[in-house]
């Protein structure tokens, strides 16, 4: 049992499927494996027929062919696999709907999840990605009300929802409302702001920033480039910038992005900080 788990959990199905062959006898956990180590690797038909093969099933066992079905893209399979389950779970009903939800099945994907007998922040989390990608902002308006307990992926992907859509005060309102801003929410309003064409206000959120990273500065760096207002970036901002990208060893990504500054700039930054490059750079 404990080569066949190896095998399969190290991805080597063929050796797994072989140690499996061997067994005398196999229980739940050594074919729970094997029907994940087929599945993984897109041998779902196989996987399916160990599956059949076994006597008794938990419902991990389940779980795993209707992921299996799932990440080969037969999400009918998936729908009959969930119906013959003796009882189901959160997981299960997740797999489905975030099955239907990959393929753009939207109906679908909202029919299972409103048949859920419960459910979770991650499924939550599913059908307002795929809302926000199908442009349906009052649907994810909806889920997102309906949720008691909203933790940072949710405020997030609602977030993300109003801002994927072009919706910058609702946008802007939410994040004034979220009880954490993480990195992310701050470059997602920054960028929001850029693709308005409020550069000032965009730069105004990026220095109320508590915490940057490389993907905020990349982003300021781009509302100016965007919107043709490079020639005003003080002097002292380029230097904390320089600063920034020194500390994270990011050289290469600062000078990158001076092509984005124009002739001017590059001369100034260059003549100001070029004593901080390092050689190793040429």
């Amino acid at each position: 049992m404990e080569l066949t788990t190896t095998y399969a959990e190290s991805g080597h199905p063929g050796e797994a499927k072989a140690a499996f062959n061997r067994m005398a006898v196999r229980d739940v956990v050594s074919s729970t494996a094997m029907v994940k180590a087929l599945g993984d690797c897109g041998r779902i038909g196989s996987s399916k027929a160990v599956f059949d093969a076994m006597p008794k099933r938990n419902c991990k066992t389940w779980v795993t062919l209707l992921r299996g079905f799932a990440r080969g893209g037969e999400i009918g399979r998936v729908r009959e696999v969930l119906d013959r389950m003796p009882k189901t779970n959160v997981v299960a009903w997740t797999i489905l709907v975030q099955g239907f939800a990959q393929r753009g099945f939207v109906g679908d994907a909202k029919a299972a999840f409103d048949s859920m007998p419960e459910k979770n922040s991650i499924t939550c989390a599913v059908m307002l990605v795929m809302f926000a990608e199908n442009g349906f902002v009052e649907e994810a308006e909806d889920v997102f009300q309906e949720i008691v307990h909203r933790n940072a992926i949710l405020w997030g992907a609602m977030h993300c929802c109003y801002a994927q859509n072009g919706d910058l005060i609702q946008a802007k309102s939410l994040f004034d409302r979220m009880p954490l801003h993480s990195i992310l929410s701050w470059t997602i309003m920054i960028k929001s702001y850029a693709q308005k064409g409020d550069a000032d206000q965009g730069k105004q959120l990026f220095e109320a920033m508590p915490h940057r990273d490389l993907v905020s500065w990349n982003s300021i760096i781009t509302v100016y480039a965007q919107r043709a207002k490079v020639m005003y970036l003080p002097l002292f901002f380029m230097g904390k910038l320089l600063v920034f990208y020194e500390k994270e060893g990011e050289f290469r990504g600062f000078l990158s992005n001076l092509k984005c500054w124009g002739h001017f700039i590059l001369r100034e930054v260059v003549k100001n900080y070029s004593g901080n490059i390092r050689e190793d750079l040429r």
